[in-house]
C-alpha cells in the first residue's frame, strides 16, 4: 500500500507540474499577443515623452547573450529611473486613436483569468486600460489646461513604468523557453532606434 501511495503521489506531482507548465505556456502566449498588438507600439509612443530615456536606453538594448543575471540587474536599475512622461513630446491624438482601436482586445485580455492571476501584469494591463479611458472620455485633447495635462502625464507615466517592467520579464521568459520568439522580440526592441526585424550579420 505504501509503494502504491508513493506511485500515486509521484503521478499527482507530475500532473500538477505539467498543468503548471501548460498554464505558464498559455499565459505567455497571451502576453505575446498583448505586446505584439499593443505593448510594443504603446511603449514607442510613451518613450517619446521620456526626456531622461538617454540615461537607461543603452541598458534596455537587450542582447542575444543576456543571462538571467543581466535581466535581474536592469530590473533593479529601473527602480532608480523616474519614468516621468512629458505630454508636450507625446502625440495624444495618435495614442488615443491607437488605444481606442485596441479597446476590444484590451477588454478581452482583462477578462482572461490567467492574466488576472499574474498580479503585476494585471496591474500593467489595468494602467493601460485606464489610460485608454482617460484619453477617450475627453471631447478633445487639444488646448487642455495644464492641470489636466499633468493628470494625463501621471496616467501615462504609470502605464509606462509598468509596461517596461513587464516587457523585460516577458523577454526573460522568452530567452529561456522560446529562443526564436526572443530573437524577433529583440529585433523589434522599441527602445532601439535602429531596430529592424531583418536579420543582419
Amino acid at each position: 500500500a505504501t509503494f502504491l501511495g508513493v506511485i500515486a503521489n509521484a503521478t499527482e506531482m507530475l500532473l500538477v507540474k505539467r498543468e503548471a507548465k501548460n498554464r505558464t505556456r498559455k499565459t505567455n502566449m497571451v502576453l505575446g499577443v498583448f505586446f505584439s498588438e499593443i505593448g510594443n507600439k504603446l511603449l514607442s509612443m510613451l518613450l517619446d515623452g521620456d526626456k531622461s530615456i538617454g540615461s537607461i536606453r543603452d541598458q534596455l538594448l537587450v542582447k542575444p547573450q543576456w543571462t538571467h543575471e543581466d535581466f535581474t540587474t536592469i530590473l533593479k536599475q529601473l527602480n532608480k529611473h523616474q519614468f516621468n512622461i512629458s505630454s508636450d513630446q507625446v502625440d495624444l491624438s495618435s495614442m488615443h486613436i491607437f488605444l481606442n482601436n485596441k479597446r476590444t482586445l484590451l477588454v478581452r485580455l482583462l477578462e482572461n483569468p490567467m492574466l488576472i492571476e499574474q498580479e503585476d501584469f494585471g496591474e500593467a494591463l489595468l494602467a493601460v486600460f485606464h489610460l485608454t479611458d482617460e484619453l477617450g472620455c475627453r471631447p478633445s485633447l487639444e488646448n487642455l489646461p495644464n492641470t489636466d495635462m499633468k493628470h494625463l502625464e501621471g496616467d501615462m507615466s504609470r502605464a509606462y513604468r509598468r509596461l517596461v517592467e513587464q516587457w523585460l520579464i516577458y523577454l526573460q521568459h522568452l530567452k529561456s523557453q522560446y529562443p526564436y520568439l526572443f530573437s524577433l522580440a529583440i529585433r523589434n526592441n522599441p527602445f532601439d532606434p535602429d531596430s529592424s526585424p531583418v536579420v543582419g550579420q
